[in-house]
């Protein structure tokens, strides 16, 4: 069964901005932990990994169900690779949940 033209245009413009979507959420993420990363105020500190933890786990979320063009794949992967320094240092782990 061949799908409606309409259909599958609609379905791309979809997938190009959850791709867009994702892809400023990483961009926020890594904002957030150089911020984390270059204060000398511990609640500074703390406050911008938490935004950078939300950032992450909101892309990591759209993530799951994206179809992406290997060239929106290689950038995503690129973003998470900067990122993998503070998610394997465990500053972007979340051990306890929202608002405790």
């Amino acid at each position: 069964m061949e799908r409606n033209p309409q259909f599958q245009k609609v379905k791309k413009t979809q997938e190009a901005l959850r791709y867009q979507f994702i892809s400023t959420e990483l961009d926020l993420a890594l904002t957030f932990a150089d911020i984390a990363r270059s204060t000398n105020d511990e609640a500074r500190s703390e406050r911008n990994l938490d935004h950078a933890k939300k950032a992450l786990r909101s892309a990591r979320q759209l993530l799951a169900e994206a179809i992406l063009t290997p060239s929106m794949s290689d950038d995503i992967n690129e973003k998470l690779k900067k990122l993998k320094p503070f998610i394997d240092g465990g500053q972007l782990h979340s051990h306890h949940h929202e608002g405790e």
